[in-house]
């Protein structure tokens, strides 16, 4: 665990992920969502696909980040992933 700017989370290429709401560091109030709706994804994955979009809207942070995994309706071993959270400009 790491620590920016007082809030508590994790670097992955090079965007600063972190549960904690980080409102005053938010470049939008409106949050990013990725979905990955096939076998054998993962939470790195989904993280890079969240990074590449904050990086893509000038941030270096997400900011209320939220994911999990959903079992799909149609298939007995489909898992999907999905995540969310406020792209952040955070200046250390």
């Amino acid at each position: 665990m790491e620590v920016l700017a007082g809030l508590r989370g994790n670097y992955l290429d090079g965007v600063f992920f972190t549960e904690e709401p980080g409102e005053e560091y938010r470049t939008s109030q409106v949050p990013l969502q990725v979905k990955i709706a096939r076998q054998n994804a993962n939470l790195p994955e989904l993280k890079r696909q969240l990074a590449r979009k904050v990086r893509e809207s000038g941030g270096n942070a997400l900011v209320g980040f939220s994911y999990g995994q959903k079992k799909s309706l149609f298939g007995w071993d489909h898992v999907a992933w999905q995540g969310a959270g406020y792209p952040a400009r955070i200046d250390s």
